[in-house]
C-alpha cells in the first residue's frame, strides 16, 4: 500500500492490488498496515488501542479486521518448515469506524478464544508453496506473534475498498492475567496394581509419554498430538508395588512430570504398606512360598 507517516499518523492509500495468499481461507486481502513483533510480546487477552479515520473511504465488499500471524522459523509446523498461521478477529469488524469519516478511538481486547476469530487459511492454487501457511491453535499464535496487521478482507472476486485510512496513537497493552503454559500436560495419572491409566493433552504437538521410577525411565511411548485429553492404558507394567512411579509428557514446548496416584481401597493400602515395610529378606522368603 502507498503509505506515509506524518506527526505520528500513518496515512494509507488503498490500492487495487490484492494479497491472494489466503483465497481458500479468509479471502483476498488489502494489507492496510502491520508491525513486526518478533515474538517479543504475548498478545493473549492483550488490549489494542488506536485512533482511526477514513478518508473518502468506500468499503465495497471489504471489511477491516485485526489480523495476527505466528511463525516458527527453522522449526517444524505440520509438514512445512517455518510455516506460519494467520488469524483474523472476525467477531470485531472495524469497518463502521472507518466509514464514519471521523476520528474514532478504538479499544479492543484480543481475546484468547477461537470462537471470536477466523483462521486465515492458504491458497491451494499456489501449489507447493501454499504449505507455508498451516493451521496452528490461536493460543500459540497470540502467545508468540511474528506480526500484527490491519487487513481489509473480501470474497475472491469482490470489489476492494477505495479511499484512504489514517491510523494514529497505536498501543498494545499486554494482559496482566497469567495464562497457562503452552507446554503439554498430564491431566491425570493413576495406577491400579500393575496397570497404569494416564490422560494427557499434547497441545497440538507430537509428544512422548514416559514412565519413571525415581530417576530411572521404565518406558517411553508416542502420546500423539491431540489438543484434547487422550487416555493411555498400560497393563501389567511390572513396576514394583512398593515403588513410587511418575508420568511425564514432552514435546518442543517443554516437559511436565507428575506422580502417578494409586487407586486402592483402605484394605489394599494397608496390606501394601505392611508388605513394603518388611525387610527385603523377608519379602523374598515370603515369595518362595
Amino acid at each position: 500500500m502507498g503509505a506515509t507517516v506524518s506527526n505520528g499518523t500513518l496515512r494509507v492509500a488503498l490500492q487495487p492490488a490484492l494479497d491472494p495468499n489466503h483465497n481458500d481461507g479468509f479471502g483476498s486481502l488489502q494489507l492496510v498496515s502491520y508491525v513486526y513483533l518478533l515474538e517479543q510480546i504475548d498478545l493473549r487477552d492483550a488490549t489494542l488501542k488506536f485512533n482511526i479515520q477514513g478518508r473518502d473511504f468506500v468499503a465495497n465488499d471489504a471489511n477491516l479486521y485485526a489480523w495476527v500471524q505466528g511463525c516458527k522459523i527453522g522449526e517444524q509446523w505440520g509438514e512445512a518448515e517455518g510455516a506460519c498461521a494467520n488469524w483474523a478477529m472476525s467477531s470485531y469488524p472495524l469497518t463502521d469506524f472507518v466509514e464514519s469519516g471521523n476520528v474514532e478511538s478504538v479499544e479492543m481486547k484480543l481475546t484468547d478464544d477461537e470462537s471470536k476469530w477466523s483462521y486465515g487459511g492458504n491458497n491451494a492454487a499456489q501449489g507447493a508453496s501454499a504449505v507455508r501457511y498451516r493451521y496452528q491453535p490461536l493460543s500459540k499464535v497470540l502467545a508468540r506473534p511474528i506480526n500484527l496487521h490491519f487487513v481489509l478482507a473480501l470474497p475472491v472476486g469482490g470489489d476492494p475498498a477505495t479511499g484512504g485510512i489514517n491510523l494514529s496513537n497505536v498501543s498494545i497493552c499486554a494482559s496482566e492475567k497469567k495464562k497457562e503454559d503452552l507446554g503439554p500436560t498430564v491431566i491425570s495419572a493413576t495406577r491400579d496394581g500393575y496397570d497404569l491409566s494416564v490422560r494427557v493433552n499434547a497441545r497440538g504437538e507430537r509428544s512422548n509419554l514416559s514412565i519413571w521410577t525415581g530417576d530411572d525411565r521404565v518406558m517411553t511411548l508416542y502420546a500423539g498430538s491431540t489438543n484434547h485429553g487422550r487416555d493411555i492404558l498400560l497393563r501389567n507394567t511390572g513396576i514394583p508395588l512398593c515403588t513410587d512411579a511418575f508420568a511425564s509428557i514432552s514435546n518442543i514446548y517443554g516437559t511436565q512430570k507428575v506422580e502417578i496416584a494409586r487407586v486402592e481401597t483402605l484394605w489394599q493400602k494397608t496390606k501394601r504398606l505392611f508388605w513394603c515395610m518388611k525387610p527385603r529378606s523377608q519379602v523374598l522368603a515370603s515369595s518362595d512360598h
